[in-house]
């Protein structure tokens, strides 16, 4: 599983880990962010807007519709906690934002 230190400085921030799969010349980031789930949870209006289900190689699964669960979050980038080695621990929301430029939508790879 590839690491990312979404361009902080290794000796302070430890890297993320993001789990990454190969499908021909297709490379799929499936990146879960738990804090994220909290929030869509608790609120249907915001699962509704963000949230749908796209087909993606025959298997179906949940995706964003728009980017502003992204866009419009302020949380932290690394856990509160210090490691033994003084280094703080990147948080997945952190990869989302350093590449949000480079995301796409799963529906618009989809529709061409």
């Amino acid at each position: 599983m590839p690491e990312q230190n979404c361009g902080k400085d290794d000796s302070r921030y430890v890297p993320c880990r993001i789990p990454t799969y190969r499908f021909f010349d297709w490379q799929f980031e499936f990146i879960s962010v738990p804090e994220f789930y909290d929030q869509l949870w608790h609120s249907a209006e915001l699962r509704e807007r963000v949230l749908g289900t796209v087909d993606v190689f025959g298997v179906e699964v949940q995706a964003l519709k728009d980017f502003s669960l992204i866009d419009d979050n302020d949380l932290p980038e690394t856990y509160a906690f210090t490691r033994s080695d003084g280094r703080k621990t990147l948080q997945t929301v952190t990869y989302l934002k350093f590449r949000r430029s480079h995301l796409r939508l799963v529906e618009d790879i989809s529709e061409g």
